[in-house]
């Protein structure tokens, strides 16, 4: 019996050993296990920081881009305008445009340039005769038309017989 339980003790020595190797087989198999999880752990969170990055990266330089493009399309439009402008002045300045308006606003004449009044005969003969055996009374009756149109008439008639 001694033997028996010496055997017994002897296998349970070995059993006790192999256990001890196999739970240390274990321990070591979980840490590495654990260690493989960390290191993959920390490399998918490299991975997905870096992902994240890109994509942030990405975003800005979209959006940098749209801002200059609308900048391009407002330093066009602002180009537009400046030539728009430059042709509205080169318009306004032309010397025919202020010609136009001298003549038509201001009624002015050209240098030289003789502006006649067409009066019909019959009026002009009548109201000379008028004009002449009118009393002083009478005179302030006339209205300035009616007196340039006797005094052109006064200039341009001349007596037969006379140069002056």
């Amino acid at each position: 019996m001694n033997k028996l339980i010496m055997g017994l003790q002897i296998k349970n020595k070995d059993y006790q050993q192999k256990r001890a190797q196999r739970s240390s087989k274990n321990n070591s198999q979980k840490n590495h296990t654990f260690k493989y999880m960390i290191i993959g752990g920390l490399i998918t969170s490299l991975i997905v920081l870096f992902l994240v990055l890109y994509i942030n990266q990405y975003v800005q330089i979209s959006r940098k881009n749209l801002r200059l493009e609308a900048l391009e399309e407002e330093k066009q439009q602002v180009k537009r305008d400046e030539l728009y402008l430059q042709i509205q002045i080169s318009r306004l300045q032309s010397l025919a445009r202020i010609e136009e308006v001298a003549k038509d606003e201001f009624n002015m004449v050209e240098p030289g340039e003789i502006n006649y009044l067409m009066l019909e005969e019959d009026n002009v003969k009548k109201n000379y005769v008028q004009d002449e055996f009118q009393s002083e009374t009478n005179d302030s009756k006339f209205n300035f038309r009616e007196k340039l149109a006797i005094w052109i008439r006064g200039l341009t008639q001349v007596e037969a017989g006379s140069l002056d």
